[in-house]
């Protein structure tokens, strides 16, 4: 069986990564990736998937790649590439659409939600990161007996293969995340020019792009913070960061899952973060990391900075829970489940 992954994003983040896990593990099938082309291609080279770029995100594009791989599933990953994969495929080629975000116009009828909606009719699966989605999404009516909630896969053994790459500076408190209004990357920077008051020697980094970097850049000499916060930019492995920080902040104004929280549990790393989208689940598991107001991150993070013995071992108290939890191969076989009700729908049998 062929499928075709399709990705808006040129980049590597969370919906890319739970694509590329798919695709390295999910042997019995052959998948493939299409996106437009940039950066992501040397990550796919590493893992050996054959990749299909796109001059551009559109139908013509896509209609090309599809044409030339021929695959038996799509696999479309968020309401863009769900949309544009149900216009060109919907009614000759099975779709799933995974959704990794409860973006905000969710809620509300507007042009994306209706157009969403529309596309439902031709999608046959529906796979959420979180219940959040469901709760939320003003369409979830036309995602009854279509959709399943299947959280994200954590490969732990590969993330801390991965922390091992190389040797890099350590962080007192790091970001790592696209620096987009969904992540908030100006809350960070706000939260460590309170905490430097305390810690004035602090050293915090930030990973990621996006069409905040200069914003925040701007916003970092502003509060002359230049000896305290240093941008590294984009980086194609950030968990021997992750591995060797102090502390990592998540101040995400919405999530769909909050992979980056349970990669640092893998990692072992102390984590803070707010109640929103897929976080909900470990907010609920592990209230004491919930912080709703910036003051309560400095609060916490001074304790944490300071080796306080409460939270040292309520952290190891996290990782340990965390690490008998396996959902790696749970989740792969959800997904396989999908692919072959995917066929039978359509009539193939593999």
């Amino acid at each position: 069986m062929k499928v075709l992954h399709v990705l808006k994003s040129n980049s590597y983040s969370g919906a890319e990564n739970i694509a590329i896990t798919i695709c390295a593990n999910m042997q019995k099938y052959m998948c493939a990736y299409t996106s437009p082309i940039g950066p992501i291609d040397e990550k796919l080279k590493q893992q050996n998937i054959k990749y299909y770029p796109m001059k551009k995100f559109c139908v013509m594009e896509l209609k090309r790649v599809v044409k030339e791989f021929e695959p038996d599933v799509i696999h479309a990953h968020d309401f863009s590439a769900s949309v544009i994969a149900t216009v060109l495929c919907g009614k000759k080629i099975p779709v799933i659409s995974h959704l990794h975000n409860n973006v905000p116009w969710i809620k509300n009828w507007n042009i994306r939600s209706l157009a969403y909606r529309f596309a439902l009719n031709r999608i046959e699966r529906v796979a959420l990161v979180s219940d959040c989605i469901i709760k939320e999404a003003i369409f979830a009516g036309k995602m009854v007996g279509k959709y399943k909630i299947l959280g994200n896969p954590i490969d732990k053994k590969n993330i801390r293969r991965m922390a091992e790459e190389f040797s890099c500076e350590r962080f007192d408190v790091l970001f790592v995340g696209r620096l987009t209004e969904a992540k908030n990357p100006m809350k960070f920077i706000n939260i460590i020019d309170k905490l430097v008051k305390y810690i004035p020697y602090l050293k915090a980094g930030i990973i990621g792009d996006g069409d905040l970097f200069m914003e925040c850049e701007n916003r970092i000499v502003q509060l002359h913070l230049e000896n305290n916060i240093y941008m590294k930019g984009f980086c194609k492995n950030p968990y021997p960061y992750m591995k060797n920080a102090k502390i990592m902040f998540v101040t995400s104004e919405w999530e769909g899952f909050g992979l980056v929280a349970r990669e640092a549990f893998a990692l072992k790393t102390p984590i803070l973060l707010p109640d929103v989208g897929g976080m909900h689940e470990l907010v609920l598991e592990y209230p004491k990391i919930k912080c709703e107001i910036e003051e309560e991150y400095v609060c916490k993070a001074n304790k944490i900075l300071n080796e306080d013995s409460e939270w040292i071992k309520f952290y190891e108290g996290v990782y340990n829970e965390q690490e008998n939890k396996d959902d790696l191969q749970s989740y792969l076989k959800s997904i396989d489940k999908m692919y072959q009700d995917c066929c039978c729908v359509n009539g193939s049998s593999y």
